[in-house]
């Protein structure tokens, strides 16, 4: 018989398997499913998902990990995922060339801001015309 850590070693391949066919929405509600994030020299594609500081992040573009590329670090690479808690269908991400109205919610550098006013060209920033949600 199997002894426990090698069964679970097994179990751990498959549930992170499985773990791919999960929408976003049920992800993030499922956040340990998804391995932890590697500063190990390890080959992230596009649509990878991981777990770094209690957060789950999705790669944005393939990369090499190191230590200098962590999710919460790197907002060109990683998109932290918001829980459906926060109605993620009303979250985009920060457009530059957008103007946003009074309420209007954004992801930027791995949070998410909500605009204090109308026709907002300003980028996010606690302190400014947006506060963090």
């Amino acid at each position: 018989m199997e002894n426990l850590i090698q069964l679970t070693t097994k179990l751990r391949y498959y549930i992170e398997k499985a773990s791919i066919a999960l929408d976003d929405n049920d992800a993030v509600e499922a956040i340990y499913l998804f391995p932890n994030w590697s500063s190990e020299e390890k080959q992230y594609e596009v649509g990878d998902r991981v777990r770094f500081d209690n957060f789950l992040y999705k790669c944005l573009i393939n990369h090499i990990s190191n230590e200098n590329k962590q999710p919460s670090a790197s907002s060109l690479l990683w998109e932290k995922m918001i829980s459906s808690a926060l109605n993620s269908s009303e979250i985009e991400r920060y457009d530059s060339k957008k103007e946003y109205q009074l309420g209007d919610k954004v992801s930027y550098n791995n949070k998410i801001y909500e605009s204090t006013i109308s026709n907002n060209i300003w980028q996010p920033r606690t302190g400014t015309f947006w506060i963090e949600v």
